[in-house]
């Protein structure tokens, strides 16, 4: 299945949803008025390039991206990553968010009428909301078995779903204590690309003055607003990170023990082992040997 070649879509304004599904390693596209749209990738990875920030999207995210907005995406790899994006005419978003706040005498008066959205422009993780529908579309269209009426009734769904996580994703931006509406959210999406900045180079020597430059803060202001969002400081988030890789390296590889140390960031052996068994309560070898012999 050919990658369908996204740069040259923005000529002209999306009437209709249009799905772009399809395999490719090397991809690179540069696109300066997008859709809104939702992108997820699977078998790989792709790199979204958003303003000053790259976003990873993988097999465990998804990402929406509002109408009107420019961006990169590059594709590299080895293997072939399928790809699996939504393209929403604009108009439905402000119309199921109508449906949302209106009452429905008010909802029966104005039957059109137009209300703007615009997403965080975040990495979301799948969820239990948007995830499902988006696998029920990805799954008819790869067999070939679309009916027309249900993939309508479906895409307003996925955009129902994608405005209650925006909704999860205001209550959680609320948390930042900035005195506009619009620098809340310009920070909300800062401390996400940092974030985002550290999952992605874990295997990197990584500061706070690196990371806070990443996203476009000051080191004590990325410290602070991080700490109020995310509940833990940036180290605390790296640490945790590191762990949780190698827990997942130990238990799905056989690579040595010391390759993974250093694969997750990791300077010393020693001290990645004395910290492993006290978060994990055994040594990395240990842990091992419980996976790969299960009920013992």
């Amino acid at each position: 299945m050919l990658f369908v070649r996204i740069g040259f879509m923005h000529k002209s304004r999306l009437t209709a949803p249009t799905f772009i599904n399809g395999f490719n390693n090397q991809y690179y596209a540069d696109v300066d008025k997008g859709w809104l749209s939702l992108k997820s990738m699977w078998g790989g990875s792709a790199v979204y390039t958003l303003g000053n920030g790259r976003v990873h999207v993988d097999d465990n995210h998804y990402l929406i991206l509002n109408d009107q907005q420019p961006y990169l995406i590059h594709i590299e790899g080895e293997e072939a990553v399928e790809s699996f994006c939504i393209f929403f005419p604009a108009q439905w978003a402000g119309d199921v968010l109508r449906n949302f706040i209106l009452p429905d005498d008010q909802l029966l008066e104005e039957s059109g009428g137009e209300t703007a959205v615009t997403f965080y422009d975040i990495l979301h993780r799948h969820d239990q909301l948007v995830t499902p529908i988006l696998q029920s579309l990805r799954q008819a269209r790869q067999q070939s078995n679309v009916d027309e009426n249900w993939q309508t009734e479906t895409l307003h769904h996925l955009l129902a779903a994608m405005l209650q996580v925006q909704r999860q994703v205001h209550q959680e931006a609320a948390k930042l204590p900035a005195a506009r509406t619009t620098t809340r959210k310009e920070l909300y999406r800062r401390l996400h690309i940092g974030r985002d900045f550290i999952r992605d180079n874990l295997h990197e020597s990584l500061s706070l003055e690196g990371i806070a430059q990443a996203a476009a803060l000051s080191p004590y202001h990325f410290l602070r607003s991080f700490k109020q969002l995310f509940g833990q400081t940036p180290h605390i988030y790296l640490t945790e990170q590191r762990l949780k890789r190698a827990k997942r390296l130990l238990a799905y590889t056989d690579r040595p023990i010391t390759d993974i140390c250093l694969d997750v960031g990791f300077q010393s052996l020693g001290s990645f082992s004395a910290l492993f068994q006290k978060v994990n309560g055994r040594s990395p070898s240990q842990f091992r040997q419980e996976i790969s012999q299960p009920g013992t």
